[in-house]
């Protein structure tokens, strides 16, 4: 055997070599990175959702301007649900009070109640189903506890709370979020929480420790709607209609 037949051979083996390694290398890495991510994903799901969700935006008009919501199904399935039926069947274009607002959080949603047979929105009436909590489920367990605790929601998240209503928050708070079934349902950048929600004329509330008497109750809310809120606290803000973005 010449030479150069042994020095082409040994290229050909020498190749084959690499590629087999390059192979195994690819192989490794493959596995680490799905290993990565089934590891991490119960702390990464809030960012994974506002960089490759489905998302879609809601806008809302309020006497104070108008703000957009990007929403996260993949986070409160359930919450948006029932915010994009409570779009979708006209319920916010009835002019709805932003009737709690303190340093925490605004709250807003279904007010007067009426006779069953009069009720437009009747279906939006018994609430939303409760989502669970992407950052440590349900569970009461120490870990679970202890991965809640860690995501406390950030100024700007909207959410359902009770069901019925939502709030946005306007100062986090180490509490709002790490409960069991607390799911945001979307967030609202930080131009139109400047521009809208830190403009929103406040009331008293007991949150702010008040001196000159009490804010809205939302037992008169609910019995007498918006003739209650024009009549005893006319400087409420409003939302005036929301549509899809």
């Amino acid at each position: 055997m010449t030479n150069r037949v042994r020095s082409k051979k040994f290229r050909q083996l020498g190749i084959r070599v690499l590629r087999f390694w390059k192979q195994i290398l690819f192989c490794v890495a493959l596995q680490s990175a799905i290993l990565f991510l089934l590891l991490s994903a119960p702390f990464g799901l809030l960012e994974t959702s506002t960089k490759n969700s489905d998302f879609e935006f809601a806008s809302c008009l309020t006497t104070k301007g108008e703000f957009k919501v990007k929403l996260f199904p993949d986070l409160a399935p359930n919450g948006t649900a029932f915010f994009r039926q409570s779009i979708e069947s006209g319920y916010w274009n009835q002019t709805i009070p932003f009737f709690r607002v303190n340093k925490h959080i605004t709250q807003f949603g279904p007010t007067k109640r009426l006779p069953r047979n009069e009720d437009p929105f009747l279906m939006l009436r018994k609430g939303a189903d409760r989502d669970v909590n992407p950052y440590g489920g349900v569970g009461n367990d120490p870990v679970s506890v202890d991965k809640r605790k860690a995501h406390p929601w950030p100024r700007g998240t909207i959410a359902s709370i009770g069901g019925k209503h939502f709030v946005v928050v306007l100062k986090e708070n180490k509490q709002m979020g790490t409960n069991r079934h607390d799911a945001a349902l979307g967030v609202i950048n930080e131009e139109d929480m400047a521009r809208v929600f830190d403009k929103l004329y406040r009331y008293n509330d007991i949150i702010n420790h008040p001196k000159g008497g009490p804010g809205v109750d939302q037992g008169k809310l609910m019995r007498d709607g918006m003739d209650y809120i024009r009549k005893e606290f006319p400087r409420t803000d409003l939302i005036l209609g929301c549509s899809f973005a």
